[in-house]
């Protein structure tokens, strides 16, 4: 069995929040992780960041929140395995701003808010 890459102390942190992902394949995804396990994550509602660029814009880009996978339910839970993650880390607030509207639909002004509460009964 192999052993996890985490200790405790670490696990308890990552459980229920919201964490970026940088994949082998170039994706980037964010999500809330539900479980840490020995060879993947349980990650609940993952969305894809991409860059577009903006319509009528002169080349201007702009970050848009995709499904991970587009046939899947809204509630989706997906085991992400650690053989297959570059790095991780925390996003940025904005990111995470973004993604909590996209998933719950509830838009966080851009103030300096404590969004632990919010983040826990999701």
């Amino acid at each position: 069995m192999q052993e996890s890459m985490f200790s405790e102390k670490i696990v308890e942190k990552i459980e229920n929040e919201i964490y970026s992902f940088k994949l082998v394949s170039g994706e980037e995804i964010i999500g809330r992780v539900l479980n840490v396990f020995p060879d993947h994550f349980l990650i609940k509602k993952p969305l894809v960041l991409s860059l577009v660029q903006i319509p009528g814009s002169s080349g201007q880009a702009g970050v848009v929140f995709l499904p991970f996978m587009i046939s899947s339910d809204d509630n989706i839970q997906v085991k992400l395995f650690k053989s297959s993650i570059v790095c991780m880390c925390k996003p940025s607030k904005e990111a995470e701003s973004g993604y909590l509207k996209n998933t719950s639909g509830i838009e966080i002004p851009n103030m300096n808010l404590d969004l632990s509460a919010l983040k826990r009964k999701m």
